[in-house]
């Protein structure tokens, strides 16, 4: 039912600490949000900008960053695609900057928010407005079906009764031409 993102890590998944990376995960369904998840405990969180691929910049990079990366897109607040492949990012190498680094790595088999998560602030609310607009349209085009069925049906029912008031009238006409002519 939902897509499964690609993700890949540039310039690779070996670097050096000091590098730069960026993260890249690519859906080929439209999506306004990306997710980012890392192996152990959450991070800080940035905003970005994509509708099929979103870029997670990171670096420079120290080994605090070594470790399991997966992404996921979402199509809205509650569906979400599969997650990617796992891409794992070896930091070779010691700088001491542990800014971006979990204090305290003891859950190793937990999956948490990691770096970032872009979500399209203009592109959410114009989403947003269009399943609006959407399901108005849809309301609006429902309501004057109805509309018409039940006009439909009030119409049925005159044209029925005009025509059974008409053969009741024509019956008693022709009832009281009967009885004029035989009592002529």
């Amino acid at each position: 039912m939902y897509d499964t993102p690609t993700l890949s890590v540039h310039p690779g998944p070996e670097v050096i600490s000091g590098e730069k990376v960026t993260f890249y995960c690519r859906l080929d369904t439209a999506t306004s949000m990306f997710l980012l998840l890392k192996e152990g405990r959450s991070s800080r969180v940035q905003r970005r900008y994509g509708k099929v691929q979103a870029e997670f910049p990171l670096g420079p990079v120290t080994t605090a960053h070594r470790g399991t990366y997966r992404c996921f897109g979402s199509y809205n607040n509650h569906a979400w695609s599969f997650p990617s492949e796992p891409v794992k990012l070896l930091v070779t190498g010691d700088i001491e900057n542990t800014s971006l680094a979990p204090e305290d790595p003891t859950f190793p088999d937990r999956w948490d928010t990691y770096l970032l998560t872009t979500e399209t602030g203009l592109q959410k609310d114009h989403a947003l407005w269009d399943h609006t607009a959407q399901n108005l349209l849809r309301m609006g085009l429902a309501f004057l079906v109805l509309v018409a069925l039940v006009w439909f049906l009030v119409e049925d029912w005159f044209s029925r009764r005009r025509t059974r008031e008409r053969a009741s009238r024509a019956s008693t006409w022709e009832g009281r031409r009967r009885l004029n002519t035989k009592t002529l």
